[in-house]
């Protein structure tokens, strides 16, 4: 199975409409807070999606390291996760082309009680792979979490090897040259 992890940029309802082969999953941090969105502890309530995260039920705790950052340092950071799946509607603006309902688990991780000076860490994340357990759930947390490490590649790579300037348009000419890097 493949686990695609996207940052805000790729919270768009057509991405996660869109056809998937289906051993390939998204998981995605939110970043529009979608209205109509429906849960089972909804009650048939129509709510917008970080409330209803927010309502979610807790599946567990986890911990996380927080990398360090201009101003902070690196710390660990106590996440409540909660969790439940929902019905996200299609974006009513959408007059090109309509996509059906998307059926879509919710994670909440927030950090109940940051260290004083530190903003809390709160992240609504989006997945299309069932999220039947807490640990599946903490799970997908942790994955988010890699997103430093990832960013932390690329940023290597685009300046400092300045892999970009090569120019390589073939696949495993640029596969050997990463290597050599």
């Amino acid at each position: 199975p493949v686990l695609l992890i996207q940052d805000r940029e790729a919270d768009v309802f057509s991405f996660f409409a869109a056809k998937r082969r289906k051993n390939v999953d998204l998981l995605v941090r939110a970043r529009f807070d979608r209205a109509g969105v429906l849960t089972p502890e909804s009650d048939r309530e129509k709510k917008h999606l970080m409330e209803a995260a927010a309502a979610a039920p807790v599946v567990g705790t986890m911990t996380v390291c927080i990398p360090r950052a201009p101003g902070s340092p690196k710390r660990d950071a106590v996440l409540t996760v909660r969790s439940t799946c929902a019905t996200v509607p299609c974006p009513k603006w959408r007059t090109i082309e309509k996509f059906p309902d998307q059926s879509l688990w919710l994670v909440d991780a927030r950090e109940e009680d940051p260290p004083e000076g530190e903003k809390g860490v709160h992240w609504v994340l989006i997945t299309t792979q069932e999220v039947g357990t807490p640990t599946i759930a903490c799970d997908m947390v942790r994955c988010y979490a890699l997103r430093w490490t990832i960013e932390r590649l690329h940023y290597v790579l685009k300046s400092g090897c300045r892999v970009e300037h090569l120019q390589i348009d073939d696949v495993e000419r640029l596969k050997n040259a990463l290597a050599l890097y």
